[in-house]
């Protein structure tokens, strides 16, 4: 056995996989991605679009919601959890794609993601997860004209008059 120890760095712990199906509740398999090029799927994911067709949507929602390894390639676009979000909520699955982005770990989302999540939130008749997500992040991400009218529209839901005419 070798002697002393090796110090090697580790690979970015990545959230792409992510999911809230897994395949013994509907979802696919951990391989599903097996073979696919990142960049291709970065591209093509998010062409998704609704479908009329029930089995059709269905097959959309359950690829869109499984646990999965990311396809293999560099990482070039957005995080595929916030592409994969953004979809399901394109078609009339907010529910499932707030659920999902609640999935990702406070330190890796992006204003992006966390605009999601309020959106998604207030959508879904969360309005205390919705400002709780703007409170966070506002001190996260700054004060951008978005931010800047979410924590206005939190303040006056929570009767808070004084702080949000401050802020008009």
């Amino acid at each position: 056995a070798p002697e002393g120890f090796e110090v090697e760095t580790l690979d970015e712990v990545g959230t792409d996989y992510v999911g809230t199906l897994e395949p013994d509740t509907g979802g696919f398999g951990v391989d599903m991605w097996r073979g696919s090029d990142r960049a291709r799927i970065d591209r093509l994911l998010p062409r998704l679009q609704p479908s009329l067709s029930p089995t059709l949507s269905d097959l959309t929602r359950r690829l869109l919601l499984s646990s999965a390894r990311a396809p293999v390639g560099p990482v070039g676009g957005r995080n595929l959890v916030a592409v994969r979000a953004e979809r399901l909520a394109a078609m009339g699955y907010p529910a499932d794609a707030l659920e999902l982005l609640r999935l990702l770990p406070a330190k890796q989302r992006d204003a992006d993601s966390a605009r999601q999540i309020a959106d998604l939130a207030w959508r879904t008749y969360d309005l205390v997860g919705g400002c709780a997500e703007v409170a966070e992040a506002v001190g996260q991400f700054g004060a951008d004209i978005y931010w800047q009218q979410a924590q206005i529209f939190c303040q006056l839901s929570a009767g808070k008059t004084a702080e949000a005419a401050l802020g008009l």
